[in-house]
């Protein structure tokens, strides 16, 4: 028989009314069924019920009515009203009751069987398509859509530039291309990969994830390591082993050449 039935949070008391002109107790396991598959038209009921659990839920029939029409609407307004007013429920129920310019269960049905199996014409389809036919979307740079990327992108990169500064920035493929970066080499050194000899890729051009070591030479001029201790130690005429040995933490000095601290 058609009726109104109540679907309640025994949680927090809140709860939603509906009607329906079939059997009423037809819409209990289609309700829990749509829930269960996280596909209910209702998005408060849902959230509730995938916060709390089936568990919290109960399905009443309030009220019984062999017409399915204006009264059974009229039926549902009243509870509504009755309980939003009362603060005793109705909490998920999204419209004031009624039909309100939604078909009722039976007109759905109905509709459903005359539109069974029917296709769409080709002069339909073209209709509809001929309307948004030539709307296009704003104009968009390669530039654009990349800054759009970036501001929307939650991922923050973490390097040491050349001069062993800290930096910090979004969009590792905008900062290569701005730095003329291999974006590839970037990524490697950001994960401390490794190439095909089992070495870590430390560096790509001065940029590294860890503060390069710093050589103080004897007069307090400061060089940062990058990939030029070779050519550091041919320039002052040092023995490169014994600088690199500095470098590792091996040697205390080599010629009164020193490893800066490093204080942070």
């Amino acid at each position: 028989m058609p009726g109104i039935y109540e679907i309640k949070n025994t949680v927090n008391g809140h709860s939603y009314i509906g009607l329906t002109s079939r059997n009423v107790s037809v819409r209990h396991p289609e309700h829990w069924c749509n829930l269960r598959g996280n596909r209910h038209a209702n998005p408060y009921l849902q959230a509730a019920w995938n916060l709390h659990g089936e568990s919290a839920f109960q399905f009443t029939v309030l009220e019984e009515c062999r017409d399915d029409g204006e009264l059974l609407g009229a039926i549902e307004i009243g509870y509504i009203a009755f309980l939003k007013a009362t603060g005793q429920g109705a909490e998920y129920s999204l419209l004031l009751g009624g039909q309100h310019g939604k078909h009722s269960e039976e007109t759905k049905e109905k509709l459903r069987r005359i539109n069974k199996g029917k296709k769409q014409s080709a002069e339909l389809v073209e209709k509809r398509i001929s309307k948004i036919r030539g709307v296009k979307r704003s104009p968009q740079t390669a530039e654009h859509r990349e800054n759009l990327r970036i501001a929307k992108s939650t991922k923050v990169w973490v390097f040491y530039d050349p001069d062993n500064n800290l930096i910090e920035f979004k969009g590792l493929n905008k900062f290569c291309d701005d730095n003329s970066l291999d974006s590839r080499c970037m990524h490697r050194v950001y994960h401390s990969q490794k190439d095909s000899n089992g070495r870590a890729y430390i560096q790509h051009k001065g940029y590294s994830i860890k503060p390069k070591p710093v050589l103080v030479s004897p007069d307090g001029q400061e060089h940062i390591i990058t990939n030029n201790l070779a050519a550091l130690a041919r320039l002052y005429k040092l023995d490169n082993s014994c600088l690199a040995k500095v470098v590792r933490g091996k040697l205390k000095h080599h010629k009164q050449w020193k490893l800066k601290e490093n204080k942070s």
